[in-house]
């Protein structure tokens, strides 16, 4: 079966993309908080999750049938994933969270079944809310709008956002479905572990 993602390329080929660490990633938000429940039953909070790693935010929902959505978001994270393998000190400091806006559908057990489809590490978490109640801050905090999808039954209708978010819980980048890459997804992540005195920077900056 062929790869999910954009029709318009394979990817960006290692040597493309700038260097980790040749450049800087910006302080753009605080990244938002909110309560959330674990693929395991537990309740918990994104911050309690985040724990002073470096995180990448992907918020999907499991039955998203576009190519260039949901799917594409995981497999690039399990690709990110894999490429982190090669360094094991930095993707000890690396967490994946994958996010529903499908609470309803999104239980923790259907969170189990999907995040099977893409990882079997403990430190990517599968996560949801308990209601729509709790996930409307969530999504109002990161700018992610939804909307009910006419042409699915019972899909929803969005834009791709993935988020970078460094050690002291700031957004450093969000990438859309045609930025969103393993290569470069993985040296933004690498930049982000050579240049802790940044993310320093960011936290007192109160942005």
């Amino acid at each position: 079966m062929a790869a999910p993602g954009p029709a318009w390329g394979a990817g960006i080929a290692p040597g493309a993309a700038p260097a980790p660490g040749s450049y800087r990633l910006p302080c753009i938000e605080s990244a938002g908080d909110g309560s959330v429940v674990t693929s395991h039953g537990e309740a918990t909070t994104l911050h309690r999750l985040y724990a002073g790693r470096i995180v990448v935010l992907s918020l999907i929902y499991t039955h998203c049938v576009d190519a260039q959505g949901c799917p594409w978001a995981s497999f690039t994270l399990a690709q990110t994933a894999r490429r982190l393998e090669g360094d094991p000190r930095l993707a000890s400091r690396v967490r994946f969270v994958s996010l529903s806006f499908d609470p309803a559908r999104d239980t923790p057990e259907a969170m189990v079944r999907y995040g099977r489809s893409f990882s079997h590490d403990p430190a990517w978490a599968f996560v949801t809310t308990r209601s729509p109640e709790a996930l409307a801050p969530i999504l109002a905090d990161y700018g992610q709008r939804i909307g009910p999808d006419p042409g699915t039954a019972g899909g929803w209708s969005h834009l791709l956002r993935v988020f970078l978010i460094d050690e002291t819980r700031f957004v450093r980048n969000i990438y859309s479905s045609s930025f969103l890459d393993p290569v470069l997804l993985g040296n933004d992540i690498a930049t982000l572990g050579l240049d802790r005195n940044q993310d320093v920077a960011c936290a007192l900056s109160g942005k």
